[in-house]
């Protein structure tokens, strides 16, 4: 807190650095604090959290259009303005090299992600480009920053301060102030200037987009909005960060009052509605009413009583923003999952459905019927075999036996089992029974091939794996319901990998 004497000008400053709200830490709205001496305010915590709010409030491009200081004659249309400039300056740079990083060598290291691939060239490129977006946009901040006011207006205190100092401390001061800024008609160089980098850009943006053509453009979008983002949200706060923590160690200057300036203007001293003059003269009129300003101190119960319903307001609110957050997600999931149904997908499932479970599949009624199905027709359906002249299935890797529709991953079969129990009958064993299938009842003991506890014979790894019990938790698969019953996501699951014969 700084508190500013209206006579001497003074600034005395008040660190705390605890809350004063009645839901933080001990719930204190009250606290006295003596007047900070210069080693206190040469404090490195003191000046990390200074330094990194007027940093992100007024240094950080972006986010000081919604939070700069009040007092600052850099105005949120000018920053609007530098933002502006400063994205289409970025495209042009990284239209510019966007071929460059084309050019590097494909077996060059590379992290891909899905269709995406990051290299070092293009790290480099980018690094290039911020570097070079960098010197404009300082420019058109400094140009903005250093106007001064068209009407330089100064406060009756202000007036009567000079009339105190003599007119050589009065000239040396203005003087001082002069060589920071510039007239108030550069601003009209600041636009101008703006105006034509945007031009320019925007020339060479469109004659290089046509260049590339649509897909070429639509990734180069792609990567100059991740840049966009990951410039707001990462690089320039650790940039802010840097600065201040090196700005605490070695630039610490107990007088300069900078971050102090921008928020206490010495011209600037209105009145809120809910504050007055301590010695101001009271003017006595029928039609002129003020009520008189009292400060109503809490007692301690008052304190608690509203720190339980202040605590009650941000579980609320809390609870609000929560199911806020999960209404949107359910909708966005929702709009994704129903949003992207192509009006044929109907009959590519009735395809498949008649492609794989043809009129054999319907007329199984028996273990061995089912073998058969599963051995000729769907192993022989789910690898692309020889077309109807008798030639090989060229380039047809991974595509099924239509040679239309192509496998993501591969097939796989999950087969579950009931124990096997002894029956009794009047007090004796006949017969091992198997009765209905049931999650009570399944069976989830690890065989080996040919469902032996023992074999002494080798079998491939991927017939060894589907002997072995997986849980639906290895397996990433929930229950299923059926016709006639629930069905456990467990299993024993055999992949069909590799070519037919193989899997034969």
């Amino acid at each position: 807190r700084i508190v500013r004497d209206l006579q001497t000008m003074e600034k005395f400053h008040f660190i705390s650095q605890r809350w004063f709200a009645v839901e933080k830490e001990d719930g204190n709205i009250e606290r006295v604090l003596p007047i900070a001496s210069e080693i206190e305010k040469q404090e490195f915590s003191y000046i990390v959290s200074k330094k990194s709010y007027h940093s992100v409030s007024d240094g950080h491009l972006w986010f000081s259009i919604f939070s700069r200081p009040p007092s600052t004659t850099f105005t949120r249309v000018q920053r609007c303005t530098c933002c502006f400039v400063l994205l289409f300056i970025s495209m042009f740079l990284n239209i510019m090299y966007y071929d460059l990083s084309n050019e590097a060598k494909t077996d060059s290291a590379s992290l891909s992600f899905d269709s995406f691939n990051i290299n070092p060239q293009q790290m480099i490129i980018g690094i290039i480009v911020d570097v070079f977006a960098l010197i404009p946009s300082l420019l058109l901040v400094q140009l903005f920053r250093r106007l001064r006011s068209r009407r330089q207006q100064i406060s009756p205190l202000r007036q009567a301060l000079y009339s105190i100092k003599s007119n050589l401390e009065i000239k040396k001061e203005n003087e001082h102030k002069l060589r920071k800024t510039f007239p108030w008609w550069y601003i009209f160089i600041a636009y101008g200037l703006c105006i034509v980098l945007v031009g320019v850009s925007i020339i060479f943006i469109i004659a290089r987009g046509i260049e590339f053509g649509d897909e070429k453009t639509q990734k180069w979008l792609i990567s100059i909005l991740s840049g966009f983002f990951s410039s707001i949200f990462l690089t320039q706060p650790l940039k802010i960060i840097s600065l201040a923590i090196f700005f605490a160690f070695f630039c610490r200057k107990p007088n300069d009052d900078k971050e102090a300036n921008e928020y206490l203007n010495d011209d600037q001293f209105d009145l809120n509605d809910d504050e007055e003059y301590l010695h101001s003269i009271k003017v006595n009129s029928l039609f002129i009413y003020r009520s008189p300003i009292r400060a109503n101190r809490l007692n301690k119960g008052e304190i608690i009583f509203a720190r339980d319903q202040r605590l009650k307001e941000v579980y609320m609110w809390s609870i609000l923003r929560e199911i806020f957050i999960y209404s949107c997600f359910l909708s966005l999931l929702c709009i994704v999952t129903y949003s992207n149904h192509h009006p044929n997908a109907s009959l590519q499932v009735n395809h498949l459905r008649n492609y794989f479970l043809d009129s054999d599949y319907t007329q199984i009624t028996t273990i061995n019927q089912y073998w058969y199905w599963l051995e000729n027709s769907f192993v022989e359906n789910i690898r692309a075999q020889q077309w109807y002249n008798g030639d090989a299935p060229r380039n047809l890797s991974g595509y099924i036996n239509d040679k239309t529709n192509r496998f993501i991953g591969w097939a796989t079969m999950r087969q579950l089992r009931i124990k096997s129990q002894l029956c009794h009958v009047k007090n004796e064993i006949i017969s091992t029974c198997q009765y209905d299938y049931s999650s009570s009842n399944e069976d989830k003991q690890s065989y080996q091939p040919g469902w032996f506890n023992e074999t002494i014979e080798t079998y491939s790894l991927s017939i060894s794996q589907s002997f072995q019990y997986q849980s639906s938790k290895d397996l990433d698969t929930y229950t299923y319901v059926g016709d006639y019953g629930s069905y456990e996501g467990g299993g024993y699951v055999y992949e069909f990998r590799g070519r037919v014969f193989d899997i034969q």
